[in-house]
């Protein structure tokens, strides 16, 4: 099955207000899931497509429910928009 169109950009939209709301880089928060910040950068560029353990340990680094962080990346798809983050 194709992947929903504009679904890694509408995440990384969504990913990249989070986190910047909390004040945190994309170093900090790459490191919190034993990740990298390039991992981050292209999540939030929709150059890449998180696993469900990677949208786990985000939600869970970010302190939202993992069930909020699918349905705030729903509603940024609804927008329509595929601008860049």
């Amino acid at each position: 099955m194709d992947s929903i169109r504009g679904l890694p950009r509408a995440f990384g939209r969504v990913l990249q207000k989070e986190r910047t709301r909390q004040g945190l880089s994309q170093e900090q928060l790459g490191e919190a899931i034993e990740s990298g910040n390039v991992y981050i950068c292209l999540l939030e560029n929709g150059q890449r497509q998180p696993s469900l353990n990677a949208v786990l340990l985000l939600a869970a680094k970010l302190g939202i429910p993992a069930e909020e962080l699918v349905r705030r990346v729903c509603v940024e798809l609804e927008k329509g928009t595929d601008a860049a983050p």
